[in-house]
């Protein structure tokens, strides 16, 4: 009789196996055969902290614990990402504008020079 492949009650369970692969460096989990449960522990402790999972999607990057992200530095990233995530543009308001004045044209004699711009300055004030 054939065993059919294992199936798995908790789909939590394979969420955070497959997050592990994919974050963990290989090497390390290959090194230490109590490294998988530890990162497994880990994970479910982060996974409390931050429940979004796009969070876990969108790290680009492997570390050799998920310890990492338990200190400073990791929580930045986390944060970084949280903000990539939650970033929504506000809509801008188009003002549309009509083809009618309002008010009167002003003429602005603009002096050419320093020296027109003296010239006048002294003509009003007088000094």
């Amino acid at each position: 009789m054939k065993k059919s492949p294992r199936k798995t009650i908790n789909p939590l369970h394979d969420y955070i196996c497959e997050r592990i692969d994919a974050l963990v460096k290989p090497e390390i989990i290959k090194q230490d055969k109590a490294a998988f449960g530890r990162e497994y522990k880990l994970f479910q402790k982060l996974l409390k902290e931050h429940k979004d999972r796009r969070i876990w999607s969108n790290i680009n990057f492997r570390v050799n614990s998920l310890a990492y992200f338990l200190k400073n530095e990791g929580r930045e990233e986390i944060k970084k990402i949280q903000n990539k995530i939650d970033f929504v543009l506000k809509e801008v308001k188009i003002v549309e504008v009509g083809e009618e004045k309002c008010g009167e044209d002003t003429k602005v004699n603009r002096p050419l020079s320093i020296k027109e711009f003296l010239e006048q300055y002294e003509n009003k004030h007088k000094i």
